[in-house]
């Protein structure tokens, strides 16, 4: 499967389980945007199996050097359990961490289920909007003196913000590392252009994709 036919299969994915919907839908940033993409959407355990393929691909392709997987609560969790069984697949036995939104006092306490980030740490996420969820998480792994080494996310929505540049580029700048997507929104404007149907939902989202970029 060539990189071309990866893509293709994540964004039929993407559309088949409801994670990729067209429509008008109102970002944190108040944009209104032709489409929604939403890793959440998963509902059956061959999507959620699916899914961990397809980060497994990125992470494998991008040949960075880790110890840990360290997924951002919550949406972060199926993500890490997922891409960590298909690494494993792979011949990449790694270990899992995520968090917990609040510490715990009784029982297992602490904030960190699995192992804790204090290695070489990648993290999974879904889409970075504000970029918040993975400001929380370098900060955590700095807690337990890890090394932060990459990101890896679903879609680069690949908007410029008010601050001049797209999120995953601020995140990258900001963090130091860099940020990798399974695909991007030209990605889907590429594939969907293929097929006569998806005309309107196309230019939508060009016209959307050139107002904020």
């Amino acid at each position: 499967m060539n990189l071309l036919d990866y893509k293709k299969k994540f964004i039929d994915f993407a559309i088949e389980n409801n994670i990729l919907q067209f429509g008008n839908f109102k970002t944190k940033s108040g944009r209104v945007s032709p489409y929604f993409f939403n890793t959440g959407n998963f509902l059956y355990s061959k999507s959620l199996s699916n899914i961990g393929k397809f980060y497994s691909r990125a992470i494998i392709d991008s040949k960075i050097e880790f110890d840990t997987v360290f997924g951002p609560a919550y949406k972060g969790i199926p993500l890490v359990t997922s891409t960590s069984i298909a690494l494993l697949d792979n011949g990449k036995n790694c270990k899992v961490s995520f968090n917990r939104k609040e510490k715990k006092i009784h029982g297992d306490s602490g904030i960190i289920f699995g192992s804790p980030p204090n290695d070489r740490v990648i993290i999974l996420d879904d889409v970075i909007t504000s970029g918040l969820s993975i400001n929380e998480s370098k900060n955590l792994i700095d807690s337990f003196n890890g090394k932060l080494q990459a990101i890896y996310v679903s879609l680069d929505r690949m908007e410029i913000g008010d601050n001049g540049i797209s999120a995953i580029k601020h995140i990258s700048e900001l963090h130091g590392v860099p940020v990798f997507s399974i695909i991007n929104i030209q990605d889907i404007i590429e594939y969907l252009s293929q097929n006569k149907k998806h005309d309107s939902k196309v230019e939508n989202i060009r016209e959307y994709v050139k107002k904020y970029s």
